[in-house]
């Protein structure tokens, strides 16, 4: 196993939950979000024992132990900055990528409609993104957008419109 001493300060005997006290704050939703340093893509960045390290990375080996050769971590929440072992998982770098590729953003599943369709439901566009992998608040998030940029209007409960821009 990998030697983390030194990243929660006591020798790595806290629990997992409590091992990162000084570097995250609060929870947002089941994120841990870190707190501390970040490297130029976005993760959280620690100097472990003179090494660098991901937070997420090690955070993954307090929790479970090494990680299997080859294998990168995969944050399931797409938080790049969470650090709860629960949303981590080691993936072949393969399975990662695949894990990336039905992603799309609301506006994207949103303009996909658009395409075939002038007038929608808030609830179609809800399925779609679910079934490709997206949630209910990036076509919320969208939908805002959209309309603060006049792109569709809504006309009714839960429908919009393409409008005539």
């Amino acid at each position: 196993m990998a030697d983390l001493r030194g990243f929660d300060g006591d020798g790595g005997n806290r629990t997992r939950v409590k091992s990162l006290p000084k570097e995250v704050c609060g929870l947002r939703g089941d994120c841990v979000p870190w707190v501390g340093a970040t490297n130029s893509s976005g993760y959280g960045a620690r100097t472990i024992n003179g090494g660098p390290w991901l937070a997420h990375r090690a955070a993954y080996v307090e929790a479970y132990g090494d990680i299997p050769a080859d294998a990168q971590i995969h944050h399931v929440c797409e938080n790049r900055l969470c650090v709860n072992p629960d949303h981590l998982e080691a993936l072949s770098p393969l399975d990662h990528n695949r894990s990336h590729l039905p992603r799309r953003s609301g506006a994207q599943i949103i303009e996909a409609i658009l395409e075939r369709r002038d007038e929608f439901w808030r609830d179609d566009a809800i399925e779609l993104a679910e079934a490709i992998g997206s949630s209910e608040a990036a076509i919320s998030k969208a939908l805002v957008r959209l309309k603060a940029a006049g792109r569709i209007e809504q006309v009714g409960h839960g429908v919009y419109r393409r409008t005539a821009a």
